[in-house]
């Protein structure tokens, strides 16, 4: 399966994201640990727009940064932690327009 930003793999927790939330598409993201740079380890989603992608690529690098979930109207970012680290981040795109953002639990 050819998920969102042209990946091969499938991941079912980006699957489970998208059916929770009716995004187009959702990308685990984990930083390489020798060049640091951030590289799309699972996608899923009906849609293989790379640009999608690209477009959330920039939040991905804020949420390394500040260590905090952040979102648009189209991407929705999440750190992944292990211990105080950050591994990597879980980015879900294709947001639809008439869901709110935040759920009461």
């Amino acid at each position: 399966m050819v998920g969102c930003g042209g990946q091969a793999t499938a991941c079912s927790r980006c699957g489970f994201a998208i059916r929770r939330t009716g995004a187009a598409c959702a990308a685990v993201y984990f930083e390489d640990e020798q060049t640091k740079e951030m590289r799309v380890l699972a996608t899923s989603g009906d849609r293989s727009d790379e640009e999608t992608a690209r477009q959330c690529e920039p939040m991905v690098a804020r949420v390394m940064r500040e260590t905090r979930a952040l979102a648009t109207a189209d991407c929705l970012a999440a750190p992944l932690k292990r211990h105080r680290s950050i591994e990597g981040v879980v980015a879900i795109h294709g947001l639809p327009k008439d869901q709110p953002r935040v759920e009461k639990i």
